[in-house]
């Protein structure tokens, strides 16, 4: 291969969902055997600790304001969806943080709905089960939904058994 060739294969561009690692990595996190978030085969610090998700809750606080003013009749929660949370320890991090400030300036009419989601069922299922998550739920400021991006449009709840639809909630999610 000349130089030339050698620079345009490694400059080229194509989408990551193309190429012949997308498959793999897929194939790796859909494996029911598979826990690479508790058996440490994944990298997860730099995404889930408290701080990380400090960041994210001031962000999402200032959407829903401005949420807010752009739909003052919306009659439905503001909806936040992680799309494959992992292991759930941003989540965790994430509620414990948005809830303790978003009850100290909301509205007794104002609400918010968390939805955690993945593609793999038996991880959705282990969310379902962790008592960390116990007291969301019940609150009903927690749900969970199996979603893979590349195929699906709508999101099924799983405690409130509720089907998001694009263009169908007041507040985009």
């Amino acid at each position: 291969m000349s130089a030339t060739e050698a620079s345009l294969t490694a400059n080229s561009y194509s989408p990551f969902s193309i190429s012949p690692l997308w498959d793999k990595q897929r194939d790796f996190f859909l494996q029911k055997e598979n826990r690479p978030h508790s058996h440490a085969q994944v990298s997860h610090y730099v995404t889930n600790h408290p701080s990380m998700a400090n960041s994210y809750v001031q962000m999402v606080l200032g959407f829903w304001r401005d949420a807010k003013r752009k739909y003052p009749n919306a009659n439905q929660p503001l909806c936040i969806i992680e799309l494959g949370a992992g292991s759930g320890r941003f989540a965790y991090h994430f509620l414990q943080q948005f809830f303790e400030q978003f009850d100290a300036i909301a509205e007794a009419t104002d609400r918010v709905c968390y939805i955690m989601s993945d593609v793999c069922e038996v991880t959705v299922q282990s969310w379902r089960r962790h008592e960390k998550f116990t007291l969301f739920v019940r609150q009903g400021r927690l749900d969970f939904a199996c979603f893979d991006a590349e195929s699906d449009i709508s999101l099924k709840l799983q405690e409130l058994n509720v089907t998001l639809e694009p263009n169908k909630i007041a507040y985009p999610p």
